[in-house]
């Protein structure tokens, strides 16, 4: 059982909603395990042995509902944050400066990534090997299982049960959303092959559940916020339609989201499972370094506080990269927010074009000083076109600017790739010809799915 992901109570007591962060009960839980077979696919929590003080009779208990899901989303958070550094070195937001043959392969998209030994997210430092299909594929069993053991216990022995249904729906949504937008090829629990359109329709159930359940829900359990699970349900369904082509629908739900809404992944400095990745890598250990597609940037002469780096005057550990370091994240504990109101904006933005999208630009423009991580005050200009190919080229600028280390970037550069109605900009474009250490890209686009997965399901 050395490849479990394990969520302690200590792990699992903050979630922040639209308010800010409460601490919950930390009382009874203190694992909660998902197991996996010889390869990498998860079993159910209840078929195996669980570490720690909860018996598989325990897990049973309609009293731990609430903690089943803080377990999912804490997995949710970690995946999250791992992602997000892992797959920013494939999809070209960091160069990789140190010697780890994993990560040099995962900046170069080489077919070498499938060989590789899937880790969780647990793990730390530069000998670790890939991190991206096992995270997000136990964080999606997790809440799947967290969803079937609630919907089984009786309604009056569960405390707010629609909206901890609604909570563990819209999180299983979003780890099906992630792997559709990742992964080339899928496959859940031994199952069948699945496309990445398949992964996003499954994700667009889920988050259609979830806004059922959250409408279900007369109140939340103290601090918490409906809300907050409503317009994350819409953020992530509109993201799913967006991909898969439905315009009504984006509209239909990115029109719905409260203006200023945020969802973080919650970071935290004392438990590694907790860190800020991108923090930890770059700008602790200096072991990657920004990408120069976003190095520099301006918006009519103007510095873009949106993405902002230090220049440290040196070269890196292979003895080449001039080293840039992010600063939207300035701590292990600095939280990354991955559903947003302004994501939501920039997906009208993206199906309506034109003056529509014009305006959009120029709303978050004016409110850039609204985001956490920007220092300064003064709205950036305006931007103004009648253009329709220059304004919706400018509307994924803009959104890959709003949404660097969201977790959104690969999804967005395999969409811009594979869409005939959406130009290609450069910062969208996969790298090729020569890194900067003069070593060869290779033809990756999306991320392959590991062989040891393969390996264990016949339908390969």
């Amino acid at each position: 059982m050395s490849n479990c992901i394990r969520a302690t109570a200590d792990e699992t007591k903050r979630d922040r909603g639209d308010a800010g962060t409460r601490l919950t009960r930390t009382g009874t839980i203190a694992a909660v395990a998902v197991a996996l077979s010889a390869g990498t696919a998860c079993d159910r929590l209840l078929e195996v042995d669980v570490p720690g003080h909860v018996t598989e009779e325990a897990l049973n208990d309609s009293r731990l509902s609430e903690e089943l899901v803080g377990s999912a989303e804490a997995s949710f958070d970690c995946m999250l944050s791992t992602y997000v550094e892992e797959i920013g070195r494939w999809s070209k937001d960091f160069y990789y400066m140190n010697t780890g043959t994993g990560f040099i392969y995962t900046q170069l998209r080489t077919r070498e990534v499938e060989d590789f030994e899937q880790v969780d997210c647990t793990q730390t430092g530069p000998t670790r090997s890939a991190a991206v299909w096992l995270p997000i594929n136990t964080t999606r069993a997790q809440a799947e299982q967290a969803i079937e053991l609630i919907e089984g216990f009786p309604d009056e022995n569960v405390e707010n049960k629609s909206f901890l249904l609604a909570k563990a729906h819209a999180y299983t949504g979003y780890s099906y959303q992630i792997a559709g937008e990742t992964m080339c090829e899928l496959a859940f629990d031994g199952g069948p092959r699945e496309t990445r359109e398949g992964a996003w329709r499954i994700a667009e159930q889920y988050f259609t559940d979830a806004l059922q359940l959250a409408g279900q829900a007369m109140s939340a359990p103290s601090g918490e916020d409906v809300g907050s699970i409503r317009n994350m349900a819409l953020v992530g369904r509109a993201r799913s339609r967006l991909h898969l082509g439905d315009g009504p629908g984006v509209i239909a739900d990115a029109s719905q989201v409260d203006q200023g809404f945020v969802r973080y992944a919650q970071m935290d400095e004392i438990t590694t499972r907790r860190w800020n990745r991108v923090y930890e890598n770059q700008n602790r250990n200096i072991s990657t370094s920004v990408h120069p597609s976003y190095q520099n940037l301006e918006v009519d002469g103007v510095p873009d506080p949106r993405v902002p780096l230090e220049r440290l005057g040196v070269v890196g550990f292979d003895a080449v990269t001039d080293v840039h370091t992010q600063q939207k994240y300035l701590s292990l504990g600095a939280d990354i927010p991955f559903s947003t109101w302004r994501e939501a904006q920039l997906m009208i933005a993206e199906v309506e074009g034109g003056q529509t999208a014009v305006n959009v630009i120029n709303s978050l423009r004016a409110t850039v000083a609204d985001l956490p991580w920007v220092t300064v005050t003064q709205a950036l200009p305006e931007f103004s076109s009648s253009d329709s190919d220059a304004i919706l080229a400018q509307v994924l600028e803009e959104r890959r600017r709003e949404l660097w280390m969201h977790g959104t970037k690969l999804g967005d550069m395999l969409r811009v790739l594979e869409r005939a109605d959406l130009p290609m900009i450069d910062g969208l474009e996969f790298d090729s010809g020569l890194n900067q250490r003069g070593q060869a890209y290779g033809s990756g686009t999306c991320y392959p799915l590991p062989l040891a997965e393969k390996d264990n399901n016949p339908n390969f």
